[in-house]
C-alpha cells in the first residue's frame, strides 16, 4: 500500500508538469511539491527501515519484553549445608518453615484499605496514615466516590491516572472495559462518580464488609495487623524519600543515586564539600536543613525508635518540598519510579516461623489477603548447645552488603530499560539476572557470622533456583526457564559432641571436689569464690590424625540464650561467657592466659637439644633467688630444693631452676625454640584464620596463618611470644622460662606441644573433618628432637604424675589409672590495683597413655587461685572416668 501511494503522489506530480501553465507561480508550485514528496518518502524510507529493524533485527528483544510484562519468577531455596559432629549428631542444619511476607504494592492495589489510603493521599490527605483510614473506611469511600471530574482537573494527568486507578479498584471495576469507561467519565462527564456509576458506591462499601470480615480471621494470629502495615508503609516511604533525596542529588551533578551514597561513604572530606554544593544549589539558608543535617538524611539508615524515625521522615519531606519549589528538574518524574521500585521490590518480613494453620488459610485465601502470603524458607536451628562458639550463628546482611545488591539490581534495571545494547551491555544484562536469581547475597538472607557458619561460609551456602513462568491467554501458564537450587555442602567437625558434654561435666566436677577440699582444710569464703562459678578451658588432640575431640569451655551459653540475653552475655566481663578458653582469644588483663610451668619444657628441649649432659647438671635452689645481687629484683620459688637437676625440676617444678637456666639459655635462643615448636601463631587456622604470606611464615614447618574475621577474637591475644627486640632487662629469659609475662598460650596449643613431646609430631590441630564429604587433610611436621632425649623428658612426666613427690601426683583421684604423663602449672598474672595478687590460673598438660601415647590433653583452670594439681588433675580424672575406656578401646 505505501508503495502505491508513492506512486500516486509521483503520478500526481507528473501530471502537473503537463499541463501546467508556463508561469512563475507554477514553477514554485512545482517545487514545493517535489520539495514535499522528497520529506514524504524519506519519512516513509525511515519508518520501513525501523520497521525491518524491529522484525529482523530486534525481534526476540522484543519478545522477551513483551514476555516479561506477562512473566513471574518464583524464586526456589536453598537448604544451608548441615554441621555435624564426628559421629554424625547435627549441631547445626535448616528445618523447613514459613515466613509471613508482606508486599506493599499489591496491598496497595488490591485491599480497600490501601486503595482508600493511597487515593486519599493523591488528593493531599491522608494523615492518619493506613490505621485512620480503615477506621473511616465507608465514610472516606463515600467522600470519594462524590467527586466530578472538574475535581479532579488540578491534578497532574499521570496522577489523575493512578487516582482512577485506585478509585474503580474501589468499586470493583476491575475490567479493561470499565477502566476505559472511567477515562470517558473523567475526559467527558460532569457527573459524580457514583451518579454515572450507580453500582460503584454499594460494591465499594460491599467489598469494605468483607474485607472487614475476613480481617477478623486474621486476628488470633495478627491482633494489630493494620497498625503494623502502616509502620511497614511508614518504613517504605522513609526509604522512598531517602532515594529520591539520593537522585536529587545526583541530577544536579551528572551521578546516579548509588554513586551519591558512595561519594558520601567514601571520603568524608569530599563528602562534606559535595553536600555544601548542594545545600547552596537547593536554596542555602531558605532550606529546611543544614548541611550537616543534609548528609545525615543522605547517609543514615533509619532511627531505631519510631520517635526518631519520625522525626527523620518529617526532616526528608521538608526538604523534598524545598527542592521541589526550588529545582523542580531535580526531582521531575523521581518520586512515582522510585515508589514503584520500591513498593514492588522491598518484601518485608512480618512474622517469622508462622503457625501452619496461618499458613493453610493464606495459602487457601490468597485473593482475600492481597500483600499478604506464607513464603517457605530453611530456617537455622542449633539442637545442641555443646560447641555454640565453635559452630557459630548467623546474621542479616550489614548495610554495605544490602547496599551492592541495590546497586547490582540498579544496574540490571539501567540496561534492561534500553532499547538497544551493545554484546557487553547484553552479556552483562545476562550476567546480572542470573547473579540476582541465585547467588547475589539479598536482604532477606542469613549469612554466616561467626564460627564455622563464618568461615566455612562459601561451602555451607547454597545457591538459589527459580522457576520462570509465563501466563498465557486461557489462564495457564507455560515454564520459560528453570533452574534447580543448589543445597550448601554439609560440615563434619572432629568434635565429639558426647565428650564435649562430659568435659563440661568434668569441669564442674572438679571444681565441686576442689572446694569440697578446700572447705575442709579451712579455706576462706574468699577463696571458695573463685570456683563459682569456675572458668577453665579444655583441649584433646588426637596423635593418630591430629583431630580435636574436644574443645570445650565454661561458662558457655546455648543459642536461645545469645538471642535472648547477648546483652547480659557481652557484660559479664568476669565470667566472659563469649570466650572460649579452650582457644583463650579476647582475654582481658586478669584472665591473660600464660602458660606458667607448663612452659618449662619448651626450655628444657632448648638446653637439652643444645647440650644433654644438662639433664644430670645441678644448679641451687634457695627459694629465693637474686639474680643481679641485692639490687632489690627477687624471684619466688613455692619450695626450697637445694641442689637440684633437671629431672627433679620436673618433677617438682622448680621456678629457680629454670630461672638459672632460662639465664643460661638467653631469651634469643629460647624465642626461637618456641617459634619452632609452634607458640606465637594461630593453632585453630581453620576457624579463625586465613593463609598468610610466604613471608609470615614461622619455624616449624606447618603453613602459616594469621587471624583474620569475626572470628580472631576466639584466639586474639591467645597465643602470644614477644619478639628480642621488643625485650628489656635481664630478667626477661627467666621470665619466659617458666611461661611468664613474655608468652601466652590457649589449652589447645600446649595439648599440641606435649603431643609433640610424646609422638615426635608437632600437628596443624584438624577441627574438620569433612567438607562436603572430602576428607580435609591431615598436616604436621617434625620438629628435631635427639630420641634419648624425649625418652628422658617422657619419664620426668610420667613421675610428675606417678611419683608421690609429683606435682600431679593424688592417691585419691590418680591419673596413672590411665597411663597419664604430664606437667602442672601455675601462671600468676599480676597484682590489683591494692597491691594484692590477682588469682592465678591452674594449668595441667600431658598425654596418655604413656606406653604408647594416643592422645594429648590441657586443662586451665582461670583465675581458680589453685596449683594446677589441685584442680585440673581433677577435672581431666573425672572426664577419664566418664570417657576413658571409649578412649581407648
Amino acid at each position: 500500500m505505501a508503495c502505491r501511494l508513492v506512486g500516486r503522489c509521483l503520478g500526481l506530480v507528473a501530471n502537473s508538469t503537463i499541463l501546467a501553465p508556463t508561469c512563475a507561480c507554477y514553477l514554485m508550485r512545482t517545487q514545493q511539491l517535489w520539495k514535499l514528496s522528497l520529506v514524504f518518502i524519506g519519512a516513509l524510507v525511515v519508518l520501513i527501515v525501523r520497521l525491518a529493524q524491529l522484525q529482523l533485527v530486534e525481534h526476540d528483544d522484543w519478545v522477551r519484553a513483551a514476555l516479561r510484562s506477562r512473566s513471574h519468577v518464583r524464586g526456589l531455596p536453598y537448604q544451608r549445608g548441615s554441621i555435624v559432629d564426628r559421629n554424625g549428631e547435627v549441631l547445626a542444619h535448616d528445618r523447613r518453615a514459613s515466613d509471613l511476607i508482606f508486599e506493599y504494592r499489591e496491598f496497595r492495589r488490591l485491599h480497600p484499605a490501601g486503595q482508600l489510603f493511597e487515593a486519599s493521599s493523591l488528593l493531599g490527605g491522608a494523615p492518619g496514615g493506613l490505621e485512620w483510614c480503615w477506621q473511616h473506611a465507608e465514610e472516606l469511600a463515600v467522600r470519594l466516590l462524590r467527586l466530578t471530574p472538574d475535581e479532579l482537573s488540578v491534578m497532574k494527568p499521570i496522577v489523575r491516572a493512578d487516582f482512577l486507578f485506585y478509585l474503580r479498584h474501589l468499586a470493583g471495576m476491575d475490567q479493561w472495559e470499565e477502566s476505559k469507561l472511567v477515562q470517558v467519565w473523567a475526559a467527558e462527564s460532569r457527573l459524580p462518580f457514583k451518579s454515572a456509576f450507580p453500582e460503584a458506591q454499594p460494591d465499594a462499601l460491599a467489598n469494605i464488609a468483607v474485607a472487614r470480615r475476613d480481617w477478623l480471621l486474621l486476628g488470633d494470629y495478627l491482633p494489630d495487623l493494620i497498625g503494623e502495615l502502616e509502620q511497614e508503609r511508614r518504613q517504605l516511604e522513609w526509604w522512598v524519600r531517602q532515594r529520591a533525596l539520593r537522585e536529587a542529588a545526583g541530577r544536579g551533578f551528572g551521578l546516579t543515586a548509588w554513586q551519591v551514597y558512595d561519594k558520601l561513604s567514601s571520603d568524608p572530606v569530599d563528602a562534606v564539600e559535595f553536600v555544601r554544593k548542594l545545600h547552596v544549589r537547593w536554596g542555602g539558608e531558605s532550606l529546611a536543613a543544614d548541611s550537616e543535617s543534609l548528609l545525615r538524611m543522605l547517609t543514615t539508615a533509619p532511627a531505631a525508635k519510631i520517635i526518631g524515625r519520625q522525626a527523620q521522615f518529617d526532616a526528608m519531606g521538608a526538604v523534598l518540598r524545598g527542592v521541589e519549589a526550588v529545582m523542580p528538574g531535580d526531582l521531575l518524574g523521581a518520586r512515582r519510579h522510585i515508589t514503584r521500585d520500591i513498593h514492588g521490590n522491598r518484601l518485608v518480613t512480618m512474622r517469622r516461623d508462622i503457625d501452619y494453620d496461618l499458613v493453610d488459610l493464606l495459602a487457601r485465601n490468597p485473593t482475600v489477603y492481597p500483600g499478604l502470603y506464607p513464603q517457605e524458607v530453611h530456617k537455622r536451628s542449633y539442637p545442641e548447645s555443646t560447641s555454640i562458639h565453635l559452630v557459630g550463628r548467623l546474621r542479616s546482611p550489614s548495610v554495605e552488603e544490602a547496599q551492592h545488591y541495590y546497586e547490582l539490581r540498579e544496574d540490571y534495571r539501567r540496561l534492561s530499560l534500553l532499547l538497544e545494547r551493545t554484546a557487553a551491555e547484553e552479556s552483562s544484562l545476562l550476567d546480572l539476572k542470573e547473579e540476582l536469581r541465585t547467588t547475589a547475597l539479598r536482604p532477606d538472607e542469613a549469612v554466616g557470622a561467626s564460627g564455622y557458619e563464618w568461615s566455612f561460609r562459601d561451602y555451607l551456602r547454597g545457591e538459589r533456583g527459580y522457576l520462570e513462568s509465563l501466563d498465557t491467554a486461557t489462564g495457564g501458564q507455560w515454564e520459560l526457564a528453570f533452574h534447580p537450587a543448589r543445597d550448601g555442602s554439609d560440615l563434619r567437625l572432629a568434635v565429639d559432641t558426647r565428650m564435649a558434654a562430659s568435659a563440661e561435666d568434668a569441669m564442674a566436677t572438679g571444681a565441686r571436689i576442689a572446694r569440697h577440699r578446700l572447705r575442709q582444710s579451712g579455706a576462706t569464703n574468699q577463696q571458695l569464690a573463685h570456683l563459682l562459678p569456675l572458668r577453665a578451658g579444655f583441649a584433646l588432640i588426637d596423635l593418630r590424625d591430629g583431630s580435636v575431640p574436644v574443645l570445650a569451655t565454661t561458662p558457655s551459653y546455648s543459642a536461645s540464650e545469645f538471642r535472648a540475653e547477648f546483652a547480659a552475655l557481652a557484660a559479664s566481663r568476669d565470667l566472659a561467657p563469649l570466650r572460649h578458653r579452650g582457644l583463650s582469644g579476647g582475654a582481658s588483663g586478669a584472665q591473660t592466659p600464660y602458660p606458667g610451668s607448663t612452659f618449662k619444657l619448651v626450655v628444657a628441649v632448648e638446653a637439652l637439644a643444645r647440650d644433654p649432659a644438662w639433664w644430670e647438671r645441678s644448679l641451687l635452689c634457695q627459694r629465693l633467688f637474686r639474680p643481679n645481687g641485692d639490687d632489690g629484683i627477687v624471684l619466688h620459688c613455692e619450695g626450697h630444693h637445694g641442689e637440684i637437676s633437671m629431672k627433679n625440676a620436673i618433677r617438682h617444678s622448680c621456678n629457680v631452676y629454670f630461672y638459672r637456666l632460662g639465664r643460661a639459655l638467653g631469651y634469643e635462643a629460647l624465642h626461637r625454640r618456641a617459634l619452632q615448636l609452634g607458640f606465637g601463631v594461630s593453632v585453630a587456622a581453620e576457624l579463625t584464620g586465613v593463609l598468610a604470606e610466604a613471608d609470615d611464615g614461622v619455624a616449624t614447618g606447618l603453613p602459616a596463618w594469621r587471624l583474620s574475621g569475626p572470628n580472631r577474637l576466639l584466639e586474639q591475644g591467645g597465643n602470644w611470644l614477644r619478639p628480642p627486640e621488643e625485650v628489656r632487662g635481664s630478667i626477661a629469659p627467666m621470665h619466659l622460662a617458666i611461661g611468664q609475662s613474655h608468652v601466652t598460650a590457649s589449652p589447645l596449643q600446649m595439648a599440641r606441644f606435649y603431643g609433640w613431646l610424646a609422638t615426635g609430631k608437632l600437628w596443624q590441630p584438624r577441627l574438620v573433618l569433612a567438607v562436603g564429604g572430602q576428607p580435609q587433610p591431615a598436616i604436621f611436621s617434625r620438629p628435631p628432637l635427639p630420641g634419648s632425649v624425649r625418652k628422658l623428658l617422657q619419664q620426668a612426666l610420667r613421675e610428675v604424675v606417678e611419683n608421690p613427690a609429683g606435682t600431679a601426683y593424688d592417691a585419691e583421684y590418680p591419673l596413672a589409672t590411665w597411663e597419664v604423663a604430664g606437667k602442672t602449672g601455675t601462671a600468676q598474672v599480676g597484682r590489683q590495683g591494692d597491691g594484692s595478687p590477682i588469682p592465678k590460673h591452674a594449668w595441667f598438660a600431658g598425654y596418655f597413655p604413656w606406653s604408647d601415647p594416643r592422645y594429648a590433653v590441657a586443662v586451665m583452670c582461670e583465675n581458680s587461685d589453685l596449683h594446677g594439681g589441685e584442680i585440673s588433675t581433677l577435672i581431666l580424672h573425672d572426664f577419664l572416668q566418664r570417657e576413658g575406656e571409649r578412649l581407648l578401646q
